[in-house]
């Protein structure tokens, strides 16, 4: 009987742990939404993503109450060896290892895989 019911108190608890995992997960993508679906700012150069959060969108899955974080860097360096190091950088903060990290040691919410792509040659661009 105590062998049965531990089994069940271990079932029961990884079953909690991956409907906690499923919620969290749809909570981060449903907060990365609102950049997929808001506005560049206008007036700005293309090597710049900064958008005009759309906090009053009434698109499905949507979670508009977020914090953005921005990385910036020059796109010109004197030094070749900066650009790579400032390149290798951000591309590992925009890529799928650095955004679980982030996510992990944090709680950020992932970048989407739109989102990356656009950052990703924005960066392919610095010299």
């Amino acid at each position: 009987a105590a062998a049965e019911k531990a089994a069940a108190e271990k079932a029961a608890a990884e079953k909690a742990a991956a409907e906690k995992a499923a919620a969290e997960k749809a909570a981060a993508e449903a907060a990365a939404k609102i950049v997929d679906v808001s506005p560049l700012k206008s007036g700005r150069p293309d090597s710049m993503l900064t958008y005009d959060l759309d906090r009053d969108t009434t698109e499905s899955g949507v979670y508009p109450v977020v914090l953005i974080s921005y990385l910036q860097g020059c796109m010109d360096y004197a030094d070749d060896a900066k650009a790579e190091l400032v390149k290798a950088y951000a591309s590992y903060m925009l890529s799928a290892e650095g955004q679980e990290y982030a996510s992990a040691a944090a709680g950020n919410a992932p970048i989407s895989e739109e989102l990356r792509q656009k950052a990703l040659a924005i960066i392919d661009q610095v010299k």
